[in-house]
């Protein structure tokens, strides 16, 4: 009996990993990484640091970057590790507060930038995607939410928006979230879902 087959490639092709973003929180898997013929890393592939997530610059006019190698400062057109406590791995965000400080957004929690010197902060949990400064406030959101820091002591912030939360933004008493799931503006203890005709019903948000 007659027995079809499938035709068969003349070439081998060969199957490369793919570099697959994930939906949630920014957290990306690194790319391939490109060998020689004697499984060797070929020389030229970008460093980490070419990854910019933000760029912030502080009150001495230094120019800081959350990049996916960690923070650094751009000194004479020069990615600098900056000295404190080392961020091993990707950062997401950066803000400027009043006082001067620096806010870090990192894979693995909050960081903060003084006087040049990074510090590791006691507060949430990583990855932390967003940091705002609000006056003395700072709000923060990772994967479980948002949380703030008033007086020096960490809170959650307890809302119904996703836990993929892109952006931040303050306007007068108004917080905005932007996330995954659409727009939310909390006053107060009051929080609206801005998904209704009168107003902007979208997804996959930044502020």
């Amino acid at each position: 009996s007659f027995v079809a087959r499938p035709p068969q490639a003349r070439e081998t092709i060969s199957d490369e990993p793919l570099g697959h973003e994930y939906r949630n929180a920014f957290i990306r898997t690194e790319p391939p990484e490109e060998k020689d013929e004697q499984g060797k890393p070929k020389k030229g592939r970008p460093p980490k640091e070419n990854d910019v997530r933000a760029v912030a610059v502080d009150r001495q006019n230094r120019v800081w970057a959350a990049t996916a190698a960690g923070v650094r400062q751009i000194d004479a057109g020069q990615f600098v590790e900056p000295s404190g406590d080392r961020i091993d791995g990707p950062t997401y965000d950066l803000a400027v507060a009043d006082d001067g400080v620096v806010w870090v957004g990192a894979w693995n929690g909050v960081y903060r930038i003084v006087e040049g010197k990074v510090e590791r902060e006691d507060g949430p949990s990583g990855p932390v995607t967003a940091v705002l400064p609000v006056g003395k406030r700072i709000v923060t959101a990772n994967d479980k939410g948002l949380d703030e820091r008033v007086d020096g002591t960490w809170r959650p912030l307890p809302g119904p928006w996703s836990t993929t939360i892109p952006d931040l933004a303050q306007v007068g008493d108004s917080l905005y979230v932007a996330a995954w799931s659409g727009l939310y503006r909390k006053t107060g203890d009051k929080v609206e879902y801005l998904a209704t005709p009168k107003h902007l019903l979208s997804r996959n948000l930044r502020a």
